[in-house]
C-alpha cells in the first residue's frame, strides 16, 4: 500500500504537468525522499516471509533504522 501511494505521488505530478523526459532528476530525487525525512531517527520492524513451493518458509525479522545519513 505504501508503495503504491509513493509511486502514485512520484510519478502522478510529474505525468500531469510535463512530459518524462524533461522531469529534472534533482527535484524528482527530493520528492522520493520526502517520506523518509518524515520518519527520521525511526526504527521500523519488518518481518519478511520467504515462501517456494513445497520448501518450509523463510522468516526473518529486521530492524531497519532510518537516519539522516
Amino acid at each position: 500500500m505504501f508503495k503504491l501511494a509513493l509511486l502514485a505521488m512520484l510519478l502522478g505530478g510529474a505525468a500531469a504537468d510535463t512530459p518524462a523526459q524533461a522531469v529534472d532528476a534533482h527535484a524528482l530525487l527530493v520528492r522520493a525522499d520526502m517520506p523518509r525525512q518524515q520518519f527520521l531517527n525511526a526504527k521500523v520492524a519488518v518481518r519478511a516471509t520467504l515462501s517456494h513451493g513445497y520448501k518450509p518458509d523463510t522468516v526473518s525479522d529486521l530492524e531497519l533504522y532510518i537516519g539522516d545519513e
